[in-house]
């Protein structure tokens, strides 16, 4: 019996268009990434965090000079961004943008996916997102090791799920079938 007559056989098409686990890896560590930056912004807005974690360690008693000093580092001028170059306008906290950046980079997974066949070159888009969030990643990590010699425990977690999604967004960029035209994704429409 030949699979396409075994009614026990999975179907090729679904066994094809089955996306990768760094798929749902990547969908996990956004939403990781998008907690810890919400928390973020709650601390650099006064409130307390919703992560137990970041809580005991940047929202307390240990802010006041704690091994993670969370609210003074959120606190430096590399904690928000002016909205225009005049003196005393608002400032949007980088957490805020983090959290911007991880919901995209999670909604593109969850949503999209990992592209495919001749439709491969959507992966681009999603890697060069994803490329530019490291250099910032790579820069505020810098910062609070050479300027500020401080840590947040909280931007740290954050850069961290940051940087499992550079892994896990090369692995979607090197992956192999990209000569599959018959069930190539996404479609134009879902990538826009």
């Amino acid at each position: 019996m030949t699979a396409s007559t075994n009614p026990d056989a999975p179907h090729p098409r679904a066994a094809r268009s089955r996306q990768p686990w760094w798929r749902w890896a990547a969908v996990a560590l956004a939403a990781l990434g998008l907690w810890f930056s919400f928390d973020l912004t709650a601390l650099s807005l006064g409130a307390a965090a919703s992560n137990p974690l970041i809580q005991s360690q940047c929202g307390g008693a240990a802010a006041g000079g704690g091994a993670f000093d969370c609210r003074s580092v959120l606190s430096t001028p590399w904690g928000s961004i002016a909205l225009s170059r005049s003196a005393g306008s608002p400032r949007i906290p980088t957490a805020a943008l983090g959290m911007g950046y991880f919901g995209f980079v999670g909604l593109w997974y969850l949503f999209v996916g990992v592209a495919s066949g001749r439709r491969w070159v959507w992966q681009l888009v999603i890697g060069a997102v994803v490329a530019l969030g490291a250099l910032q990643s790579a820069h505020l990590t810098s910062v609070m090791a050479t300027i500020l010699e401080r840590w947040c425990l909280g931007c740290v977690l954050a850069h961290a799920a940051n940087a499992g999604l550079v892994l896990l967004t090369l692995c979607a960029l090197l992956r192999r079938d990209r000569t599959d035209d018959e069930h190539a994704a996404p479609s134009p429409a879902l990538a826009l």
